[in-house]
């Protein structure tokens, strides 16, 4: 169970290191489990990265997880029980406050509004922290004694209460599940676990009545191959998740971006650009002495390699967060400093040199990336900008999948054909812009349904439509029956895939 560090600055090879070692592994052979866990969004380059290694065509043991993956893998499976959303949550934690009226002090002065919203994001935090009830009420004790009276302490034992109650909900309601409840306890167990291994494989304790949950969880990381990379800090639910995963893997390798330089020694922190991360070296090396792991000397990787054809991108990597010289910086132009007024005034600046670049010196618009450190306040002025310089682009933001045009394609089709073709799922589908019709012909269909009234069986009529409205000239039926039989073609054939019939419609 030895663990080792690999530290290096962006562009060391850190990953490559990683991803490299995982490539021998998989073509040495073997039964020894391999699991390579980095961030959410970092999980397919990882599998991308993987798979284009020379003689890697697929593999079956190695496991590409981030901590949500690992989550959802370890309790994600309760079955017999529902995730309480947002809402539920919000109101269970209503109906505590209520009952405990009498034993808050703070929060017992009748109900606030959004305070229920308030306390489920709290308690979330305090899961993600890995803090439990008993913690809050002792740490509220304490400064009940060193402050009397004490507006935190009285809050904190308020919080504790509301905490305690909502988890003893969930024991008492086992039908409803919280996956930051399940996680917790996981977590719990495998700590209690650990200082008794001798039962590890024996122990029956169930999580929540799921006892399938923790008999299946860890059992494929022991004597494991880890290799940790690509974040610079974690959760306090994280780090003892990680820990775990520490003690059971036979050989774990973590790489933290850092600059190896400014080490004086193992687990030390300096001030600087890197000092949180150094944070979180240090106090990892602590836990895995603490936890009685073999700590192997760190591997120090020096150099960019990621940026030996790019010297002007190295020289700012490695004097970004320092006092710049005064002279200019030796990259031959490649790097310009601009100061503008405001966000808006950014946004157009760079646009023009996008244009410039294009036009001037050849480049191609995807050649050409904006990064910016807070989409939510560039969105906008970036939009703006490109569309006034006539710039083609694309933004890179998460977006949720309900507003997909083909998601909810998929959802009014499955949603009309269930239940009747129903005029506003017929109108969803319409308004998705991907049936085949332009914008002027839908809404010229979706005119016609509700000045006619128009859905249901109406849809599967053999007979043109005539509801006596081509008098008025506003609607020329001829037109609308045949787009009316273009839409509904490919629906008449889903409903026939599905075998739903006229009678079994909702």
């Amino acid at each position: 169970m030895a663990v080792q560090f690999i530290l290096g600055r962006a562009g060391a090879g850190k990953t490559r290191r990683c991803i490299a070692a995982i490539a021998a592994a998989l073509r040495e052979g073997g039964d020894v489990p391999l699991v390579l866990l980095v961030p959410e969004q970092a999980t397919y380059q990882a599998e991308q990265a993987i798979l284009s290694e020379p003689g890697i065509t697929g593999y079956c043991r190695l496991q590409i997880l981030s901590f949500e993956r690992l989550r959802f893998r370890l309790c994600g499976g309760a079955a017999g029980q529902t995730e309480l959303s947002r809402a539920g949550k919000q109101m269970v934690l209503q109906r505590i406050l209520t009952d405990c009226r009498g034993r808050l002090k703070i929060f017992g002065g009748g109900a606030r509004s959004g305070l229920a919203g308030k306390l489920a994001d709290q308690i979330a935090e305090l899961y993600h922290a890995d803090l439990s009830p008993g913690q809050l009420e002792e740490t509220a004790a304490t400064l009940e004694r060193e402050q009397p009276g004490s507006q935190t302490a009285l809050k904190l034992a308020d919080l504790g209460v509301i905490f305690r109650a909502y988890e003893e909900f969930l024991g008492a309601h086992p039908e409803f599940s919280d996956s930051d409840y399940l996680f917790c306890r996981f977590t719990r167990q495998m700590r209690r676990d650990s200082e008794s291994r001798a039962k590890a494989h024996s122990a029956s304790h169930s999580i929540h009545s799921n006892p399938v949950a923790y008999a299946s969880g860890f059992c494929s990381f022991e004597g494991a191959r880890l290799w940790v990379d690509g974040f610079s800090g974690f959760s306090g639910q994280e780090e003892n998740l990680l820990l775990e995963l520490l003690k059971r893997a036979e050989q774990s390798h973590i790489a933290l971006c850092l600059d190896p330089a400014a080490l004086k020694a193992p687990g030390s922190t300096s001030p600087g650009a890197f000092a949180p991360t150094e944070e979180t070296y240090a106090r990892l090396c602590r836990r895995i002495a603490e936890a009685g792991l073999t700590l192997r000397e760190a591997l120090l990787l020096t150099g960019g390699r990621r940026y030996h054809k790019a010297p002007a991108l190295r020289y700012l990597e490695e004097n970004f967060f320092d006092d710049l010289p005064n002279q200019p910086a030796p990259c031959g132009g490649s790097i310009v400093s601009a100061a503008l007024p405001d966000v808006r005034g950014e946004c157009l600046w760079i646009a023009r040199q996008i244009r410039q670049l294009v036009r001037d010196e050849g480049l191609r618009y995807r050649d050409i990336a904006v990064v910016v450190p807070e989409m939510a306040t560039y969105q906008h002025p970036l939009a703006w900008a490109m569309e006034r310089m006539d710039l083609p682009y694309f933004l890179d933001r998460p977006r949720p999948l309900r507003t997909h045009p083909a998601a909810e394609l998929l959802d009014s089709a499955l949603r009309a054909v269930c239940f009747g073709f129903r005029l506003p799922d017929m109108t969803a589908y319409l308004k998705t812009g991907l049936v085949g019709l332009d914008e002027p012909a839908a809404d010229g269909l979706d005119n016609y349904c509700r000045a006619c009234g128009a859905e249901g069986s109406d849809w599967l009529r053999e007979e043109p439509w005539d509801f006596g409205v081509s008098s008025s000239g506003r609607f020329d039926q001829a037109v609308i029956d045949r787009l009316r039989r273009q839409v509904i073609g490919p629906l008449g054939i889903l409903r026939e895939r599905l075998r739903i019939s006229e009678n079994e419609a909702v």
